[in-house]
This record gives structure tokens, sequence and C-alpha cells, in this order.
């Protein structure tokens, strides 16, 4: 059951692209991924203002905690008269790790609000520990400090780079290479009894509703959307189940049950088509990440080139830059090839001498 559901998976997957989509949803976003975290930043923002109230809503762009406070910025806590504001929380929650941010957002404003609330109390003591001058903290707000403006300052440099004109012309590109991908749209009735699917397609003959039957006695969890599984191409399925499907005319039912490792499936036809690409507005995002990954690496070596160089290994020993190498091995390369014809000059020089001698002492024994 959980095989076969894992086979269907890729189903509601089915519009999003070819192969080029797939490898920009997995693309590694440069450096520390700050492009990826702001942007996860204002979505989780968003979430959890459109969950607290529909009539609220805050420009994270412009907003900041400690000018913002209107209503859209409400108290949620006082410690010792020091006001805790939602900009704060929300702060918090987008510092916690990936895992945790995908906990509903009603049950970690709670320990986000409890967390904040301890916070305040340990800053408050810790201010007055002298603290801020102290070597190790002093170290660390430096290096902060630093990782902030590299990360700020090759966010300025890729975004001077990747403007909308270059995205346009990523999309086009796209859409240029987008493959020609027959699919189907099908529902299905997953069972483990031949004898019911046959039963169930005699119910379809005399017509019932295909999506009342599969919601009443298909195993498969599609069970509850009418037994729909979307549109897929005939590599994304079973091979019996695909075989069935891209056979079966649009509009109709096959009249025999499709057995395979899963059960027995009794299935729908509703539409086939040309997959078609993703819309600019669905795909920019992810082709903009995947320029500024190409912005980056574009950079990086540019600057490398420019600058110089020197590497050692863990012993402190120098390391050949590869170019360098690379030149030494071209220029010995012909210092290698004079020696062995020289060799061989000389061997055939050796024998020729020493055939001459062997024929003049045979003329002298004659």
């Amino acid at each position: 059951m959980k095989d076969f559901k894992k086979s269907y998976k890729g189903f509601a997957k089915a519009q999003n692209g070819n192969a080029m989509m797939v490898a920009l949803t997995v693309t590694a976003i440069f450096g520390a991924g700050f492009i990826g975290y702001k942007v996860g930043q204002e979505d989780i923002f968003k979430q959890f203002m459109a969950s607290l109230s529909e009539k609220e809503s805050v420009d994270v762009a412009t907003q900041k905690p400690e000018v913002n406070t209107g209503k859209d910025n409400p108290v949620l806590a006082k410690v010792n008269g020091v006001e805790v504001r939602r900009l704060e929380i929300m702060e918090f929650v987008n510092s916690m790790p990936a895992q945790m941010r995908q906990i509903p957002l009603a049950q970690l404003y709670p320990m986000a609000l409890e967390q904040t609330i301890a916070n305040k109390i340990v800053d408050a003591k810790a201010s007055k520990s002298g603290l801020e001058n102290n070597k190790d903290v002093k170290e660390q707000l430096y290096d902060v400090k630093q990782q902030i403006i590299r990360a700020k300052f090759l966010e300025n440099e890729i975004k001077s780079r990747v403007g909308e004109d270059r995205i346009k012309a990523k999309y086009e590109e796209y859409l240029k290479n987008f493959p020609e991908t027959e699919e189907v749209k099908a529902a299905h009735i997953l069972l483990d009894d031949e004898k019911l699917a046959k039963d169930i397609i005699k119910k379809l003959d005399k017509g019932a509703d295909f999506a009342a039957l599969a919601k009443e006695f298909s195993k498969d969890g599609s069970a509850q959307n009418g037994g729909d599984l979307g549109y897929f191409a005939k590599s994304e399925v079973v091979p019996e189940f695909a075989t069935a499907a891209f056979e079966t005319k649009p509009g109709t039912y096959a009249k025999k049950p499709i057995k395979s490792n899963f059960g027995f499936h009794v299935l729908k036809v509703e539409e086939k088509r040309k997959r078609p690409p993703e819309t600019f507005e669905k795909v920019s995002q992810l082709l903009e990440q995947e320029l500024h990954r190409a912005a980056f690496e574009e950079i990086m070596n540019e600057w490398k080139s420019a600058a110089k160089i020197e590497r050692f290994d863990i012993n402190g020993k120098p390391i050949p830059d590869a170019k360098d190498q690379a030149t030494a091995s071209a220029e010995k390369a012909p210092e290698a090839a004079e020696p062995a014809a020289g060799s061989d000059g000389k061997a055939m020089e050796d024998k020729s001498e020493a055939k001459s001698k062997d024929d003049m002492a045979d003329k002298k024994d004659k």
C-alpha cells in the first residue's frame, strides 16, 4: 500500500515541468543560503499574520520593530515593563530550524512567546554583567558582523547582474528546451479482490458514479478525491497501469480490471494532452535562484582569476597551481620524447656497427 502511494506520489507534481525544472528545484543556493532564508522569512511572516487576523498585515520589507508600534504590531507581553511585540516574536520564529518552522504556527506561538520572555529576563540580567567588553564576546560579534557584511555585499553584487531581463531570457530558454511529453488525467479504484473490481465495472455499465464508488470501495489514499490521480506521463506510473491508461479513450473507463503489484485497478481516463510548460509567474522565483547561483560562481571565478592565490598543503608545503602543473607537463613532454628517440637511434647505430665488424671478420677468415 505504501509502495503504491509512493509510485503515485508524482501524479500531483506531474504538471510541474521537465528535467530542467527538477534540476531547478534542487539547486543549492550560494553561500549560507541567505536569499532562500529571506524568502522563507517573508512566507512564514505572512502565514503568521494570516493565522492571527486576516485584517491585520505587515510588509516585512518596510516595517521594523523599533519604529512600528501600531495595531499591526501589538504588544504580546511585558517583562518588568519591557514590551514584547509581535515582530519580535516573528524574528524568533524565523530563527528556528527549518524543521521547526514546519510546525503549525498556532502551536509555535506559545513556545516562541515563552522563550522570548525568558530571553528578556536573561538580557536584563546579562546587561549588568559587563560582558559586552569580554574578549570572547567581541570576537564573536566581529565574526557575525563580517558574515553579515559578506552576505550583504554578495547579495548586492549578484542583484546587479541578475535583472528581470536575464530572468525572462532564462524562461525563454526553459520554454525552448521543454520536451514534448504525452500525459493523461485519470482516476482509479484500487481493490484487493478481482471479483469486486468486475462488479464495480458492472455498476459503471449501469450508470453508477465513478467518484462515489471510489470513495466507497477504493483502498488507495486517492479515494477521498474520488480516485483522482491528476495528470501523469507514461514513465511515472507502474507499467501495467500506464499501458492501460494510455490505451483507454478519454471519457471512458477500462472494461476489465488492471492487475498490478498493488492489487486490481478500475481505471477511468478523463483527458489526454501534451504536458504544458509552467507559466513565468510560477517558475520565475526558481529561475531567479538558479541565476543567483550561476552569478555567484561567475563572480567568484572572476575575482579568483584576478587575485594572487598561494595554496599550501597540511604541512605548509606549497601546492602548485593547476595551470602551472599543466604548463610544466606540456613543457616536459617533448624533452621526454627526445631521449627516447635518441636511444632508439643509438641502438640502431650500435647494431649496424656490430654487423660491419662481423662481415669484416668473415672476409678475413676466408
